[in-house]
């Protein structure tokens, strides 16, 4: 291969494998910031807010129309959900709901799960009511157990940063990787 090299110009480098990955690094950086923001309205901003919203519901008296503690055998800990159907009355109305609590769904962390769904289970099999709040613009809306998981929380704000600082690496890496200049400067040297 034979170089022109002229002397006081200089010579324009082919871009090179390093230089076009920079829009895909951006890209991806970008996609995990979201995703950790994402992460954190889910796990974290909309339980604390829901709470907040909930704080101002009225207690009611419930009938548990079914209660269940559904447990998932894993390798190293079992994961549990709790389940519950009840049903209450709001100004001569009855209504009925299923929800439980802020995070729904199955988890092991500690043993808030468990114990709620046993809790429930053991209610309902002996007929004691339990208190619910209800939402009194819309009694359709309800819930047994309105607290914030300060644990699950905790979890979801830690599950998400590694998103973002994986992100965070990923946009910097891409800003800093040198632009191909468009023309060869010359050096105007006398």
């Amino acid at each position: 291969m034979v170089v022109d090299v002229t002397p006081g110009v200089r010579q324009e480098r082919p871009p090179t494998r390093r230089r076009k990955l920079r829009i895909p690094f951006f890209v991806a950086g970008v996609v995990l910031l979201v995703m950790s923001a994402v992460l954190l309205m889910i796990g974290v901003v909309n339980p604390i807010r829901e709470a907040q919203l909930m704080s101002a519901w009225t207690a009611t008296p419930a009938t548990l129309v079914n209660a269940t503690l559904h447990v998932k055998r894993g390798d190293d800990k079992d994961s549990y959900r709790a389940e519950a159907l009840y049903s209450f009355d709001v100004n001569g109305e009855t209504f009925t709901n299923d929800t439980v609590s802020l995070h729904g769904g199955s988890d092991n962390l500690g043993n808030y799960q468990r114990d709620l769904g046993r809790e429930l289970v053991s209610k309902w099999k002996s007929g004691t009511s339990i208190n619910v709040f209800y939402n009194p613009a819309d009694p359709t809306q309800a819930i047994i157990d309105r607290s914030v998981r300060m644990g699950m929380l905790l979890f979801m704000g830690l599950f998400s940063i590694p998103f973002a600082v994986g992100g965070i690496f990923l946009i910097i890496v891409a800003l800093r990787q040198r632009q191909p200049r468009a023309t060869a400067r010359h050096n105007l040297r006398a």
